[in-house]
């Protein structure tokens, strides 16, 4: 019998083209029979009568920087609960390097015409109508009871973010605010009111 020898085969493809990846491959240790044939024996046998150390198992390839892409971050929460608002999200360029490693890179790095979009529409449906109102006007007098008004109106947040004003009905009447009120109901001081003279005495 011959001197048993390790037999490597050929690496196979790399699993990616950029970015690092390790590949495997099995290296059995052979033994040349008297009649040409080979048999795969223990390893062992190779480790102690091999002529040579045996070879790697496994090797880095592909360890090159990848192009660089965009990264899009989650979108942040709508800035309204209604009425039509915006959402917003960081977009990054990154590039994986050949180590695996991701590091953010400069943004001319990355393809513009293919930039995720970093801002969408949300929210827009109308809002709840509500009731607003001005302030009071001033009491007509300062004493003795009187009533002052104000104006009352129902209000709505359109789709699109316009306010605009909208049928009472559209609000919840129950909860319309008064649009008048007394005020001055305080006693007035007293005063001097002359009656007529009566007729003279005489």
């Amino acid at each position: 019998d011959c001197t048993p020898y390790w037999n490597p085969p050929q690496y196979p493809a790399c699993s990616v083209e950029c970015g690092g990846a390790i590949r495997r491959r099995s290296v059995p240790c052979m033994r040349l029979l008297a009649n040409t044939s080979l048999l795969a024996v223990d390893e062992l046998v190779c480790m102690r009568l091999a002529v040579r150390e045996k070879p790697t198992t496994q090797q880095v390839c592909g360890d090159v920087n990848c192009p660089a892409t965009w990264r899009p971050d989650p979108y942040r929460d709508c800035s309204v609960p209604c009425g039509g608002g915006d959402q917003r999200r960081d977009v990054v360029c990154e590039q994986i390097q050949g180590d695996g490693s991701v590091i953010d890179v400069h943004r001319d790095l990355c393809d513009a015409s293919t930039e995720p979009e970093d801002i969408r529409d949300c929210n827009v449906k109308k809002c709840p109508a509500y009731w607003e109102e001005s302030e009071w006007e001033d009491c007509p007098v300062r004493c003795g009871g009187a009533t002052h008004s104000r104006t009352v109106v129902c209000l709505q947040v359109q789709e699109r973010g316009n306010l605009i004003l909208v049928a009472d009905d559209t609000c919840d009447i129950l909860l319309r605010p008064a649009d008048t009120e007394p005020c001055g109901v305080f006693d007035c001081n007293a005063v001097w009111r002359p009656l007529k003279f009566g007729p003279c005495s005489l």
